[in-house]
């Protein structure tokens, strides 16, 4: 890969991008494992792309990814992606799948075990952490305790103090003047039960004690932490955390299960079948809806024949072009004037029906083409081309179309064809199918004035890229013509009709699609 300027790339390498040596004789031979190639770029965009890159190993890097995306998307907009492209995506897919759950797996026993070991590891975890400093001497039970009961300001002395102290209303029922003796001997009973009774509450409260209370409840906690941890251990089969992962390990297997086409019932097979029903179904209908079309095609064309033996002038013929140019210049905010009764630049010349003048939108704004239509059997090839010469220069267009009437137009004559910057098509006016040959040339014709406005504006224009897209359009539309022949003998020939109807219309809109890039690059300048 190089970078070149824009002198380098003149010369004899202006003719030819890209060189792939042997690849015409090697066509039917097996396709070679590696392919150099040596390439010259023009596109500025992509140099800027390109050039981003320091080092050779990483711009070949980068053209060879964008040279794949590029086939890729190519292939998939000309409906060339195989089955074995789908299947290749399919397995891959499932294998990143299982690579996601397995790492999710890991992933939650991970942080399942973290978690737990923080909590309840017995040398540092959080929870033994709190339990040594509720149940420590000293601790925070202890210290309640003796806030509650102490000796001499705990909280139940001051309530004791506050029922029977000397002030207590107690007191003053018991007062000595009163009742002599009483109130000491009361004295020293609640004395030595209080006494008895802390006592009684220390020990229960003590862990010197084996037997108090709370000896056992720390001895209790201590069997139940140990037991949580065991529920949490993978080295125990019958732990909760093993069920769990046996689980989770049964729950991936299903997950796989469903999502391989070697199980019948799977979900993913159901879903194909599925899928196949309905592709079925759509098949089906698509044949019924085949079979209307053609039976209204068949009364379409009984009426057509009917109407054809009326007379039919070739005011109301032109009066139909305008009509439908202008439908198809609506989105495109181009101007379609009527100049049929008006005269142009020759001196009392009308010739040209109709002019499409591009809108202050386009690049090439005020380019024109022009129409002539006619549905006369005076009109040959020939007459048609002075006619639409004569036309556009009187109009002042870039390009003009010269429409003959289906009913008139001379034998073999193609539904649409090219002369420099004119073109002939033919159009039936009854017919819808033949809008897109309109359409198509309208298209054209745009294209090439959009092109010779800005060369003569000064401005570079690729006229080469838009003969070319011309040209395909032009067969694409003769097979068209040729789909017509083949409705006469519909029975025999539905399947071809069907088979050339649909690479017509891929190829036509790779044709259309283009000529679009001629355009754009008409207005990129």
């Amino acid at each position: 890969m190089k970078q070149v300027s824009d002198n380098d790339m003149r010369g004899d390498q202006d003719d030819e991008l890209m060189g792939l040596s042997g690849a015409e004789e090697a066509e039917d031979e097996e396709l070679p494992s590696e392919l150099r190639l040596d390439m010259w770029l023009r596109d500025r965009e992509v140099i800027e792309a390109v050039s981003a890159y320091a080092t050779p190993r990483e711009r070949q890097a980068f053209v060879t990814t964008a040279l794949r995306i590029g086939v890729l998307a190519m292939r998939q907009a000309s409906g060339e992606v195989d089955a074995t492209s789908v299947r290749n995506e399919g397995e891959r897919m499932l294998t990143q799948l299982a690579a996601s759950l397995t790492q999710h797996k890991e992933t939650v026993a991970e942080q399942v075990s973290h978690q737990l070991k923080m909590y309840f590891d017995p040398n540092d975890g959080h929870f033994n952490e709190r339990i040594k400093r509720l149940v420590a001497r000293d601790g925070e039970l202890e210290s309640t305790l003796r806030a509650l009961i102490g000796r001499e300001d705990s909280e139940l002395v001051k309530t004791l103090g506050a029922h029977i102290g000397d002030r207590s209303p107690l007191m003053k029922l018991l007062d000595p003047n009163e009742a002599d003796g009483m109130v000491a001997a009361l004295e020293g009973r609640v004395a030595t039960v209080l006494e008895a009774q802390r006592e009684r509450i220390l020990r229960q409260f003590s862990l010197d004690d084996d037997a108090s209370a709370l000896s056992r409840l720390v001895q209790q906690i201590k069997g139940n932490n140990a037991e949580v941890v065991r529920e949490f251990s993978l080295d125990h089969e019958d732990s909760a955390l093993s069920r769990l992962m046996r689980g989770v390990q049964d729950a991936q297997t299903q997950i796989s299960r469903e999502f391989s086409l070697d199980e019948e019932d799977s979900a993913l097979a159901r879903m194909k079948k599925q899928m196949l029903d309905v592709l079925e179904q759509h098949r089906t209908e698509r044949k019924n809806f085949e079979v209307e079309v053609r039976t209204a095609l068949k009364e379409m064309q009984a009426r057509k024949e009917e109407r054809a033996k009326s007379t039919r002038h070739g005011a109301e013929f032109e009066a139909s072009v305008a009509a439908q140019v202008r439908e198809l210049c609506r989105p495109l905010n181009d101007v379609v004037h009527d100049t049929g009764n008006t005269p142009g630049r020759i001196k009392n010349s009308k010739v040209g029906d109709c002019v499409v003048e591009f809108g202050p939108e386009h690049v090439a704004s005020g380019a024109k083409v022009v129409l002539e239509a006619k549905q006369h059997r005076s009109y040959d090839l020939k007459k048609a081309l002075a006619e639409i010469e004569v036309a556009r220069n009187n109009r002042e267009a870039q390009a003009g179309i010269f429409v003959f009437s289906s009913k008139t137009a001379p034998a073999g004559t193609e539904p649409m064809r090219a002369y420099g910057t004119d073109l002939v098509v033919v159009w039936d006016a009854e017919d819808p199918e033949t809008d897109i040959v309109l359409d198509a040339a309208l298209f054209a014709a745009r294209s090439i004035a959009a092109a010779i406005f800005s060369s003569r504006s000064g401005d570079q224009a690729d006229i080469g890229v838009v003969e070319t897209a011309i040209l395909g359009i032009q067969k694409q539309l003769g097979s068209l013509e040729d789909i017509s022949k083949w409705v006469g003998t519909i029975k025999s020939n539905s399947e071809k009709i069907e088979n050339k109807a649909r690479i017509m219309r891929d190829k036509l809109t790779k044709e259309i699609a283009q000529a679009q890039e001629g355009v754009e690059a008409i207005r990129r300048g």
